[in-house]
């Protein structure tokens, strides 16, 4: 089970705090357009961002696992917007340091560990959300 607390800090910014007293962690987000100074990713940045993390650390794990180490790993993330519901309408994640590193068999597989990492199948299954307000 994952955990973490939110705060507001500011009239449009928030900070999750996770992690425990051994390893904690901060993040700020803020949202600029609603008058935000942009002093951390906005939820969308944030959700794009795990996304492209989510692949990028299956792809690490699995090199690991095959005893072999990828080095220089960049993802270059853009997305697209849509309306009625308003929604993220596209992710594209451009990996690049990965290819040139790897045997075509290989490749092959970390794509597929890629394409099954946690947050892309919960896109694929979405998860019961329940809002509890108090």
């Amino acid at each position: 089970m994952g955990r973490f607390i939110m705060r507001q800090v500011s009239e449009t910014a928030l900070e999750m705090q996770g992690g425990d007293a051994a390893t904690p962690w901060t993040v700020r987000l803020d949202v600029p357009e609603e008058g935000g100074v942009a002093s951390g990713p906005t939820p969308t940045q944030l959700f794009a961002f795990a996304l492209a993390g989510c692949k990028a650390i299956a792809a690490l794990r699995y090199a690991a696992r095959k005893h072999a180490k990828l080095r220089g790993v960049i993802a270059e993330v853009s997305y697209e917007y849509a309306d009625n519901p308003r929604r993220v309408s596209t992710i594209n994640i451009r990996f690049q340091g990965i290819k040139e590193q790897m045997d075509n068999e290989t490749l092959k597989r970390v794509t597929a560990a890629m394409e099954a990492c946690t947050i892309a199948n919960t896109l694929k299954h979405p998860p019961v959300v329940q809002i509890f307000v108090e």
